[in-house]
This record gives C-alpha cells, sequence and structure tokens, in this order.
C-alpha cells in the first residue's frame, strides 16, 4: 500500500447529500464525500451498490441532487464545457461502435480547450499522442474503434481522458478486460498521476489492487457509504467480509497486503 497523500491539501471534490437516480428510482443515499488532489481513491462495493451511478454524478451526469462542490465551485453553475476540462470520466463499458479510429477518439478529449471555431493546434495533437502513448495505444493509432478487442478499446478511452488533462479522473472499473500486465500498468499510471497532483478516484472489484495501489477508500453497499477513509484504516478482512457477505482473511506475504476467500484459504493449508 503506497504512502497517504499529504494531507494539508485540501479537498478538491466534495459531495454533501447526493441522491443519485437511474430511471426515477433512487439508487445512491444522501452520500458524502470527499477526495484530494495527489491522492488514489478506490471505490469497492458488491454488485447494485451504486457505485457506477455515484462515479458518473461525480462528473456531472445523470439524475442527481444535493451538493457537488469542485475546487470550491458548484457544479451545477458550471457549463457541460468548462465541467469537462476539469474531469474525465472513463466509463465501465464504452461504445464500441463509434466509426473512429484510435487516433481521432483521443483528439476529441481536446474538445473541452479549443477555441469559439475549434481548431486543433500542433500543441493538442501532441498531447492526444503522449496520451497515447501513457494509455499504450499508441501502436492502435489508426486501428478503428469498432475492431478493438475489450481491453483495447477501453485503453483508448483512458487515452481520451488523459488528453482532456484533467484535475480529476473517474475511473469505472478500468481493469475490466485487461490482462494482468495492463491492470498494474493503468493503476499503477494512475498513482504516477496522482503524484502528479490529480485526484483520481477510481471503482474497483478486487480488494487486493485497492490495497496495492489506493491511498483512500469509499466501501458501498445499497446505495450508501459504510465507511470511507484512509486505506490502511478501512481495507479490513471483517469490513471485507460483511460488505461481499462472504468469508475472507488477511494474508501478509513478503509485506503486500492481501485477502483471500477463507474458504480456499483452508483448503490450500489442508493440501486439498
Amino acid at each position: 500500500m503506497r504512502p497517504d497523500a499529504d494531507e494539508t491539501r485540501g479537498p478538491l471534490l466534495i459531495a454533501r447529500e447526493l441522491t443519485c437516480r437511474r430511471s426515477g428510482t433512487e439508487v445512491v443515499h444522501g452520500v458524502a464525500l470527499s477526495a484530494r488532489a495527489g491522492s488514489v481513491t478506490a471505490i469497492l462495493g458488491p454488485n447494485g451498490a451504486g457505485k457506477s451511478t455515484l462515479l458518473r454524478a461525480l462528473a456531472g451526469l445523470g439524475e442527481w441532487s444535493g451538493e457537488l462542490m469542485l475546487g470550491g465551485r458548484s457544479l451545477r453553475l458550471l457549463s457541460r464545457k468548462a465541467i469537462a476540462r476539469e474531469v474525465a470520466l472513463v466509463d465501465q463499458d464504452p461504445p464500441c461502435d463509434a466509426p473512429f479510429t484510435v487516433s481521432e477518439l483521443v483528439l476529441m478529449g481536446r474538445a473541452p480547450h479549443l477555441g469559439r471555431f475549434g481548431l486543433v493546434s500542433a500543441r493538442d495533437r501532441a498531447i492526444a499522442r503522449e496520451a497515447m502513448r501513457q494509455a499504450d495505444v499508441a501502436a492502435l493509432a489508426a486501428r478503428p474503434i469498432d475492431q478493438l478487442s475489450g481491453g483495447e478499446r477501453r485503453r483508448a478511452f483512458l487515452a481520451r481522458a488523459l488528453a482532456q488533462q484533467p484535475k480529476i479522473l473517474l475511473l469505472d472499473e478500468p481493469t475490466a478486460f485487461l490482462d494482468l500486465g495492463h491492470q498494474a500498468k493503468i493503476l499503477e499510471h494512475a498513482c504516477a498521476l496522482a503524484r502528479a497532483g490529480l485526484c483520481v478516484l477510481a471503482v474497483l472489484h478486487d480488494p487486493n489492487l485497492a490495497a496495492s495501489f489506493a491511498d483512500a477508500l469509499i466501501l458501498m453497499r445499497a446505495g450508501r457509504i459504510v465507511s470511507a477513509g484512509p486505506a490502511r484504516e478501512v481495507l479490513t478482512a471483517p469490513a471485507l467480509s460483511e460488505l461481499y457477505e462472504t468469508p475472507l482473511e488477511e494474508i501478509t506475504q513478503r509485506g503486500a497486503l492481501l485477502f483471500a476467500h477463507l474458504r480456499s484459504r483452508r483448503e490450500e493449508l489442508s493440501g486439498s
């Protein structure tokens, strides 16, 4: 687990009494949270906990009520373009039928920064190329989006988000469809972005990835936050066992904290 982010910095993103609806049904209930620049916050919880809906609301999307503050400003007072200059969201299931190449898609990330006539500069193209390099899709630049694998497509949309040069990066299951190598690369890059000053929030399903990469944790169940705080305090076997309604135990291996299903662990120890 990485050292805690600089606690002297105030929160960049604040939500108070945030309630979110999906098709008119309330799925997130009166949530309060904050996230700092320079930190990676992981959001964990079972399926249907409201994690994705919450993440979209933090980008000002969907049906939500309550208070959302970005750098001391209310999101309600900002235009969609102004929000996009500050916040980038990579959805859980990005569209696969977009009639664009990877390079065209990534360059779209510069749209919030373009002038009145939408002219793309050499600097915008350079930023897009660097974003593709960071997301490991530079070799796919000429490939159409609809011809990519799920993992390649996810990395292409991450590159588009990086091209926005946001202050807050919201990642919904960023490791889904990725092999182990790319899972580690994506989260290592998220940590590097946080060290450079970004505020990163990521919905994850694997508590072991959260233990390795997150500074702070938010645990959600049934649309509510049940625990939040520094990762080393929130991420415990009892808390996760209750959250997922399955017995887990902590294992420390070579200094790394891991969580294993208790039954699997017992079978391993018994040699079965």
